[in-house]
């Protein structure tokens, strides 16, 4: 970067720098909006103990079955994102909903 300064690119310099900035402050601020929208699922149960990939199955026969086992009835996930590498998923949403309330209650996992 000092050798395009001293070529007189300032202006192009400038410019990549700034680029870079937005995109760490946009990457940033992606992860705050997600911490600050749905609480880790790891408060109801440490689902980190868990030793294989965090798939369909994971989801189905070891997750749910501790939820419900925790009192809840409507357990759905969606969302994420899908690892290329071994098709587990990232930053999954988990909708929550215990009987007589009206209200479902959010987390995420991942």
């Amino acid at each position: 970067m000092r050798a395009e300064l001293k070529a007189g690119n300032v202006e192009r310099v400038a410019e990549e720098i700034r680029w870079r900035v937005c995109r760490a402050l946009a990457r940033l601020w992606r992860v705050v909006r997600r911490e600050s929208r749905y609480r880790d699922l790891d408060m109801l149960l440490d689902y980190r103990e868990y030793d294989g990939e965090w798939t369909t199955w994971f989801e189905e026969n070891w997750l749910k079955p501790r939820l419900k086992a925790l009192g809840y009835t409507h357990v759905r996930f969606f969302g994420g994102k899908t690892c290329e590498y071994d098709g587990s998923f990232r930053e999954r949403v988990c909708e929550l909903g215990k009987p007589g309330s009206a209200r479902a209650e959010f987390f995420a996992y991942g």
